[in-house]
């Protein structure tokens, strides 16, 4: 069995052709989808049933440094979106060290993130909304 190498700086993340940069120090980035593709109800009688959801929608957090460059690209996307409406952009995670990638061709910014100001620098949680999310 042959040792395997990951390393973040493998991990590339575009958004609305933004090359995300700058990740923080206690995380880089979550991708968590919306819903399970399949339910079960169980009937009263034992019978199951499996339920498609039909829900591919997730969403994307990217974690920042303050400081990062990024923040100032996604913040101008966000309020170009907020002005115009027309916000949305395709999004791309590809572990190219890996076999990880993640796609959507409909995502946007779910608003402003939560800023922090202290004795040393912090991280800013940026979510994008992916009304649908493909993995592979």
């Amino acid at each position: 069995m042959a040792l395997k190498l990951y390393n973040l700086r493998d991990v590339v993340v575009v958004y609305n052709g933004i090359p995300i940069a700058g990740f923080g120090a206690n995380g880089a980035l979550k991708v968590e989808f919306d819903e399970q593709t399949f339910t079960k109800t169980m009937g009263v009688d034992g019978e199951a049933t499996r339920n498609a959801t039909n829900n591919t929608g997730g969403k994307i957090t990217l974690t920042l440094m303050n400081t990062s460059d990024t923040n100032d690209l996604l913040n101008l996307s966000l309020i170009i979106d907020e002005l115009t409406g027309i916000g949305l952009g395709v999004l791309f995670i590809q572990d190219t060290g890996g076999r990880t990638l993640y796609t959507s061709a409909e995502a946007g910014i779910a608003g402003n993130p939560a800023t922090t100001f202290g004795k040393e620098t912090d991280s800013r949680e940026w979510i994008i909304d992916c009304a649908t999310l493909i993995a592979f």
